[in-house]
């Protein structure tokens, strides 16, 4: 799925790191986000159905970047996308190609513990990790 509002992983991953970063929220459905052991490195969680609750939590964030993303980057990431967008965060996208990026651009973390192992983003991380 296309938006006009959407951003690639390749114009995503310099970004990362970077003062240009957007905030990244990872808003899987909350099954899937507990099998996953993937997290885009520095994305916040955010269940889909707390997406206006983050939004008035991070009222301060209105004039960052944000970009959205889940399993596949289709209604889900699209719903967060327009809610947010809705609730005046207008520098809100989608991460085209959820499920292809996630696996490029992701740190592994243990489910159990939480504790996250972070790798090197680079052009490797463009075929995954």
């Amino acid at each position: 799925m296309t938006s006009p509002f959407s951003i690639s992983p390749i114009d995503l991953l310099p970004r990362l790191g970077t003062a240009q970063a957007p905030v990244l929220l990872d808003v899987q459905r909350d099954p899937a986000f507990e099998a996953s052991s993937q997290i885009i490195a520095g994305a916040q969680r955010c269940a889909p159905q707390d997406v206006a609750a983050w939004a008035a939590a991070n009222a301060a964030q209105r004039h960052q970047p944000i970009v959205v993303y889940c399993v596949y980057g289709h209604n889900v990431s699209d719903n967060a996308m327009h809610a947010l967008r809705g609730l005046d965060l207008m520098h809100t996208r989608l991460l085209a190609a959820s499920k292809g990026a996630k696996m490029a651009l992701t740190q592994r973390r243990t489910l159990r513990t939480g504790a996250e192992q972070s790798y090197p983003l680079g052009a490797n991380a463009l075929i995954g990790i």
